[in-house]
């Protein structure tokens, strides 16, 4: 049936939409007999009109659905089928079909008295009951799911399943000590890190994806770019020792793989082994080139060599369930940052190419290398930082990465060669140079500091300070940092000629308890620390003395 010719009585569209709003508005919480499926009245709420609905390509059952009486659709031989809204698993609106050129189903909206519906401008999912067998179904549809809003309206084609609904599912992964490329094909509703990761958290020590990172501090807390898991994307997983991570998790329709040109590492989302030519849709088979998995890899002749018949080589030959991938995608009509959408083949999946804005955030271009490390920047002393900062990785005077400055532990991607693309960039051994750019003032300043040599993969915690290369005009003596304290401050001074130089930690009586140096020192930015150790909660001072300047600063420790 074609949009336009359900759309030329809109009248009638119109009336059952009206009767669709008396039904959500006559009371507080509705509910179905069929199945337990009920939603609390919201005062906000948003409304789907669905062209078409089918079961196995077969139109939904209405069965005895009569009305509207006082404004309420009914089934009195509980013989209809019923169209669900959900949101986190939870029911935010329900419906019966009736049909008057089209199905129309309410949505509610978190007014602000329901936490657990969906907000304004997100997506609710939609679940078929077929009364005929008693099987709850998930929906597909070949047009992506608009938002919802409040009070509004949108209309769309088709809805679809031939996939029975399913509760949580369990299933495992075995992970060995090393490297393990994994994905997964369920997830938990709490998709974050340290809730997917906790039966592993004793033996991981972090988990990689596609320029993004994990690393696990111990006591189930994680810190990095990765925040949450996703079903479409590939990862990284280093053990200390072997480990098995068990997964409960909601089987879901075959989801949309988001791609770019060049690298992408990505998950297969389905319980299933399936070749490589059967996998990929042939729509877009041309244009991937290489796959690569753990330690197995397959080229795509027909795209290297324009041949007529094309075929894969390599060790690799089907792409299976809780494996991860890095594909390279070539397609010379699109940019890098052109983002490409396709299903893997099933019974039921459809393939189209949608070109979204721009994966781009930055103006610091580089590739995403198939080898990639990361390094935690714990601190950067001696200059003030600020969350429009970019710290920036180089080697060989070509930049390799780049993360904008999230404060302690912000983890910054360093990419590694793999091929002529990507030449200068990070060997095995190399040592990485990093800096800091002020985005407000367009200045860039390079970081020191004791850099751990690159290795792929490498997941490394470091320290960086800046260093100003010009002398100072006078004798400085900082504000520590941090104060309060506990039980270390980082104390900064600077001299502007070579000096007999005295620094100590006194009580407020002028009691000297800590001297921290006392010697000759040259021209120039230095600095100390003091680990207050076993001392008190209290006021402390930091003096410095030379032998034409002396200035404190009071200390505050807490313990």
């Amino acid at each position: 049936m074609l949009l336009s010719n359900n759309l030329c009585n809109l009248s009638v569209v119109k009336k059952h939409f009206l009767y669709i709003i008396l039904l959500t508005y006559s009371y507080s919480q509705t509910c179905s007999q069929e199945v337990d499926w009920c939603f609390d009245l919201s005062t906000m709420s948003g409304y789907y009109f669905f062209i078409d609905i089918n079961i196995n390509n077969e139109t939904i059952e209405p069965g005895s659905v009569v009305g509207a009486n006082d404004g309420v659709w009914e089934c009195p031989n509980n013989d209809c089928d019923i169209i669900g809204a959900f949101y986190n698993n939870v029911c935010i609106g329900w419906t019966y079909p009736y049909f008057n050129n089209g199905y129309t189903i309410p949505v509610m909206i978190n007014d602000g008295n329901f936490p657990d519906y969906l907000v304004s401008g997100e997506v609710p999912e939609f679940r078929l009951y077929d009364r005929s067998t008693g099987t709850i179904y998930n929906t597909l549809t070949n047009n992506l799911i608009p938002p919802c809003y409040h009070n509004g309206f949108e209309i769309i084609p088709n809805l679809y399943s031939s996939t029975s609904w399913q509760e949580n599912i369990d299933y495992f992964i075995d992970l060995y000590e090393g490297q393990n490329l994994i994905s997964f094909y369920s997830l938990p509703d709490n998709a974050t890190v340290e809730n997917v990761m906790q039966s592993i958290e004793i033996n991981a020590v972090g988990i990689i994806g596609e320029g993004v990172v994990a690393s696990n501090m111990g006591n189930g807390y994680w810190v990095g770019s990765l925040s949450e898991i996703n079903r479409t994307d590939g990862y990284w997983i280093k053990m200390i020792e072997d480990d098995t991570l068990f997964i409960n998790g909601k089987p879901e329709p075959n989801p949309q793989i988001p791609i770019y040109r060049g690298n992408n590492l990505i998950s297969f989302p389905l319980n299933d082994t399936v070749l490589i030519a059967d996998a990929i849709p042939d729509n877009i088979e041309d244009n991937f080139t290489s796959i690569i998995g753990e330690s197995i890899v397959a080229q795509n002749v027909y795209a290297d060599n324009n041949q007529f018949d094309e075929f894969w080589l390599g060790s690799l030959s089907h792409l299976q369930s809780k494996k991860g991938y890095w594909v390279h995608y070539e397609d010379p009509s699109i940019d890098y940052n052109t983002q490409v959408t396709f299903n893997f083949e099933s019974e039921n999946s459809f393939s189209r190419e949608i070109d979204y804005s721009s994966r781009k955030n930055n103006s610091f271009e580089y590739i995403q290398s198939i080898e990639q490390a990361f390094y935690f920047i714990e601190s950067i002393q001696g200059i003030e930082l600020n969350t429009s900062d970019w710290i920036l990785s180089f080697n060989n005077d070509q930049i390799v990465g780049a993360r904008r400055w999230n404060g302690e532990y912000t983890d910054v991607p360093a990419m590694g060669y793999y091929d002529e693309s990507t030449f200068s960039y990070c060997k095995p051994g190399d040592i990485p140079e990093f800096y800091l750019y002020n985005e407000n003032s367009n200045n860039t300043f390079k970081l020191t500091g004791i850099v751990d040599k690159w290795s792929s993969n490498g997941i490394f915690t470091i320290s960086l300070y800046y260093e100003d290369e010009t002398l100072p005009n006078d004798y400085i003596l900082k504000s520590p940092y941090p104060n309060p304290f506990n039980p270390i401050t980082n104390i900064d001074y600077a001299l502007p000629f070579d000096s007999f130089v005295s620094v100590g930690i006194y009580d407020m009586n002028g009691k000297m308890i800590q001297e921290l140096f006392n010697s000759n020192q040259l021209a120039g930015y230095h600095k100390l620390t003091w680990n207050s150790g076993e001392n008190a909660s209290g006021l402390y001072l930091v003096k410095l003395t030379t032998e034409n300047y002396q200035q404190t600063h009071k200390l505050m420790l807490i313990k």
